[in-house]
C-alpha cells in the first residue's frame, strides 16, 4: 500500500482519567521505555515515572480477542492498547 503524507517525528495526545484506548502512531515498533513520555503541562516523564508518580496505571493492555495481556515494553504497529490515567489533564506523546 502507498501512502503521501508528511513524515512525523512526534505526535501527541490528549488523555480523560479512566480507560484510554492508544495506538502506536508510527509504522515501526515503539519502545515504551524511550518513546513515549507523558506530560501534566509542567512536567514530563517518561512511563515508569508517570507510573510511580500514579499519573498512569503499570501496563498498556493488548486484547487477543479472548485476553488482555499486558504489554510494558513494546507498542507494536497497527495494534490498540489501553492504558488507565489516574490524572486530569495528562498528554501522551510519541516520538521516533
Amino acid at each position: 500500500v502507498d501512502a503521501d503524507g508528511a513524515y512525523i517525528d512526534v505526535a501527541s495526545m490528549d488523555s480523560e482519567v479512566g480507560w484510554n484506548l492508544v495506538g502506536n502512531p508510527f509504522d515501526d515498533h515503539c519502545d515504551v521505555a524511550t518513546q513515549i513520555t507523558f506530560s501534566d503541562g509542567v512536567d514530563t516523564k517518561t512511563f515508569a515515572d508517570a507510573v510511580t508518580a500514579g499519573w498512569v496505571g503499570n501496563s498498556f493492555f493488548d486484547y487477543t480477542g479472548s485476553l488482555y495481556l499486558p504489554e510494558i515494553t513494546t507498542l507494536h504497529t497497527w495494534t490498540g492498547y489501553w492504558l488507565y490515567v489516574q490524572q486530569n489533564n495528562i498528554s501522551i506523546s510519541f516520538a521516533r
